[in-house]
């Protein structure tokens, strides 16, 4: 796939994702360290979308100035060489970790676990 080609992918059908802005984003990311699965950053929008384990979090959920994407949404995915520009980029690229787990991201929030 060439640098710049995006793929548009489904939201909640491999992952779910939480946006957040990116100065939260930066924060959350060295807070979990290897505990962090793949995470995207826009420059443009100034956020950042944590791909997290689907279906643990309630549709909905917001806290702390992050919130759940809307399942069957769609995600803008580059290829995992692009990890820099003001356009989506990888934050933390594709490797060891796909997703992040919900608990140690809310763990990273600062935000109760839900019941």
């Amino acid at each position: 796939m060439p640098r710049d080609q995006v793929e548009s992918v489904v939201v909640g059908d491999h992952f779910d994702v939480v946006r957040m802005p990116e100065a939260i984003g930066r924060r959350v990311i060295a807070a979990l360290g290897d505990e962090c699965g793949m995470v995207l950053a826009s420059g443009l929008a100034d956020s950042m979308d944590f791909l997290v384990e689907p279906g643990v979090l309630n549709p909905g959920w917001r806290a702390c100035g992050a919130r759940l994407r809307r399942a069957d949404g769609r995600l803008s995915v580059p290829p995992a060489a692009v990890r820099s520009g003001r356009d989506v980029h990888w934050a933390v690229p594709p490797g060891r970790l796909a997703a992040t787990a919900p608990g140690a991201l809310l763990a990273a929030l600062g935000v109760p676990e839900p019941t």
